[in-house]
């Protein structure tokens, strides 16, 4: 193999590797949304906090929402940096700690509030993905 071919195949093969790394770190911000399914009287409302910490327990955001009746907030741009962290969901004195995954596929957290409690949802947003982390439903008082 001669000097010119053995430059033409390293390359090749470096820009092939860069061009790998480039889509496998490609991803969005991190999106919370947080949707009220509880049903509520007139002037009943409801607030809900939710604290999304590092594994080792820095807080990178605190956000509380009130909620007068049923809807949905969607709040974007919260990080880019892909990991492990843990979100607490809090309504009233009931309190759900959930581990999720942020990074390729794991863009959106979802936190359900219904009648029968808190539900967190981290889903893969691939349509052939299978995978997926929901934590149980903790009831409400």
């Amino acid at each position: 193999m001669q000097l010119w071919q053995k430059v033409v195949l390293l390359a090749t093969a470096v820009f092939l590797v860069v061009t790998f790394l480039v889509w496998w770190t490609s991803y969005g911000e991190m999106e919370l949304v947080i949707v009220n399914e509880r049903a509520m009287g007139e002037n009943e409302s409801i607030t809900v906090n939710i604290t999304i910490l590092t594994m080792e327990k820095k807080e990178i955001f605190n956000g509380s929402y009130q909620f007068n009746g049923t809807g949905s907030i969607h709040i974007g741009n919260i990080t880019n940096f892909l990991g492990n962290y843990l979100i607490v969901a809090t309504v009233g004195n009931v309190s759900v700690e959930q581990k999720i995954k942020y990074g390729k596929y794991f863009e959106v957290m979802e936190v359900i509030v219904t009648d029968e409690g808190i539900e967190i949802k981290n889903e893969r947003s691939c349509s052939s993905c299978e995978s997926s982390a929901v934590a149980p439903r903790v009831p409400l008082p």
